[in-house]
């Protein structure tokens, strides 16, 4: 339950990031490595914490989806090194097909990622549809979120 946390805030300061710098003007190119060396025993709340898988979703190839793509990768990279955890992405580009995006998020929850970001609202929406936490969220209230409507 901490790594999810530690990935839900690592998230929620990447997503700070990228709003705050995906439509900038810089023109950078190039990749930021996915994986941060865990050669700390860094620990949160006294546990420690070794690796967090992520899957990274983006719609296409597009320079201002890319650019938040390396912000985020660069963000988490970032945490994982202050929190001494290795951090695992796999990125998976969906080149604009919508059931691309579908088996993306499927293998992801299969692979048992600890968390999903999407790039851009179709690829976002599906990853929503697709996360076993919606079907527990659902479960808990009697039915579904959407019944059947999306």
């Amino acid at each position: 339950m901490k790594m999810k946390k530690l990935a839900a805030l690592a998230l929620s300061a990447v997503f700070a990031l990228g709003a705050l710098t995906a439509c900038g003007g810089s023109s950078s190119s190039g990749s930021v490595p996915a994986a941060a060396s865990a050669s700390g025993s860094g620990s949160v709340s006294g546990a420690s914490l070794k690796e967090v898988n992520i899957g990274l979703i983006q719609l296409m190839e597009h320079a201002s989806l890319d650019e938040i793509r390396t912000a985020i990768e660069a963000g988490l990279e970032a945490k994982g090194a202050e929190y001494g955890v290795k951090v695992n992405v796999d990125y998976q580009n969906a080149q604009g097909d919508t059931s691309t995006i579908n088996t993306i998020c499927q293998q992801f929850v299969g692979n048992k990622v600890d968390a999903i970001v999407a790039i851009a609202t179709p690829a976002a929406l599906q990853s929503w549809l697709k996360a076993p936490a919606r079907a527990a969220w659902n479960s808990e209230r009697g039915g579904t979120l959407t019944n059947g409507k999306i």
